[in-house]
């Protein structure tokens, strides 16, 4: 496989979260280990790579609480871990776009995309980040005793839906890439 088909398959491991009983299906980790050695491949080619896969060694790391079979952690323990694997995924995502862009920096819509991508997943990301642990978007016309407001609730479910779709089109674009031959494992190889 070439590398950045590993990257798509590792992100989408890391994204589903399907679970039975309690139980994981699909760990994190996994995911996150795929997505660290396909970088490690592409960091002969850029240091921004590099980066990328300290990025994934760190949403790795996140997820290893996950595995500990029994452990229950406090909301807070959670909206950490959360914030911690948010981002690894925005510093894999902006990493990996900026190692794109400067190993194509010959071909400008590559670039362009690479550059769009970068600058909605930071926004989101602190966006996200922000909003999220705003106590005003959190009871903003709340009903006394409820968690989220329905302003927060929908705030929250717009950013994640618009966070998702940036984070599909990343994989996308990736996919797209995969077989350029800057990209490629046989041309690392022989490099």
């Amino acid at each position: 496989m070439r590398p950045l088909q590993i990257v798509v398959g590792g992100l989408v491991i890391v994204v589903l979260d399907l679970r039975f009983d309690g139980f994981d299906v699909v760990v994190d980790l996994i995911g996150w280990i795929l997505v660290v050695k396909a970088l490690r491949l592409l960091a002969v080619r850029d240091r921004a790579f590099a980066v990328a896969a300290v990025g994934a060694v760190l949403g790795g790391l996140g997820s290893i609480v996950q595995l500990v079979p029994g452990l229950t952690v406090g909301d807070g323990v959670l909206s950490v871990l959360g914030a911690v694997e948010t981002l690894a995924l925005t510093v894999v995502v902006v990493a990996t776009c900026t190692g794109i862009i400067h190993v194509l920096a010959a071909e400008p819509r590559v670039v362009r995309h690479a550059r769009i991508l970068r600058a909605l997943d930071v926004a989101f990301t602190v966006i996200a980040l922000g909003l999220g642990s705003s106590p005003l978007l959190f009871s903003a016309g709340s009903v006394p005793g409820a968690a989220v407001g329905p302003v927060g609730a929908g705030v929250v479910l717009l950013l994640a839906a618009l966070g998702f779709a940036v984070l599909i089109w990343f994989l996308v674009f990736l996919w797209r890439l995969r077989d350029r031959l800057e990209l490629r494992e046989q041309e690392l190889v022989l490099a």
